[in-house]
């Protein structure tokens, strides 16, 4: 006795043989996962890298000399601020091992510079900022004449 396949039988068959086939196929979700990773720094010898040296701490205390006590500037379009005349000369102390002393007395700076290229220092809110002399008004200009000119004479005296 002979069985003869239908047509629809073997193509159901080899369908499920190739549905089979492609269902067992795995593909990698990430394939970096499966990439070499180097181990030690870029050189081709292996061992363990160092670690970088942390940067040192450097502690830095500015004292700003000043030469007025508070007062309002105003400037010549009527705005006004509060703050002190300072030097353009900083005394800056640098410590590395410890945080310096800012009650220990400064060394002040053999020359006190009031005036310079036309711009003086203000002191506003512990933050200095330069101010062109032709923005204060004709008080403010007088006040700082009379300051430079003593910071001068006082300079001039043996």
């Amino acid at each position: 006795m002979r069985t003869t396949v239908s047509p629809l039988f073997s193509c159901v068959m080899m369908s499920l043989c190739l549905a089979g086939q492609a269902c067992a196929q795995v593909v990698p979700t990430t394939p970096s996962k499966f990439s070499m990773k180097p181990v030690g720094g870029t050189s081709a010898s292996a061992g363990i890298a160092s670690a970088p040296k942390p940067a040192e701490t450097v502690y830095r205390l500015v004292t700003y000399v000043t030469l007025s006590q508070p007062r309002q500037w105003k400037s010549n379009d009527g705005k006004s601020v509060l703050g002190k005349l300072i030097a353009f000369e900083d005394i800056v102390v640098e410590s590395r091992s410890a945080a310096p002393d800012a009650k220990a007395a400064p060394t002040m700076p053999a020359k006190i510079t009031v005036v310079r290229a036309g711009t003086v220092r203000l002191l506003v809110d512990s933050k200095p900022f330069e101010v062109a002399l032709d923005r204060l008004g004709e008080d403010e200009r007088k006040f700082i004449q009379g300051i430079d000119a003593g910071v001068k004479a006082k300079a001039t005296q043996p």
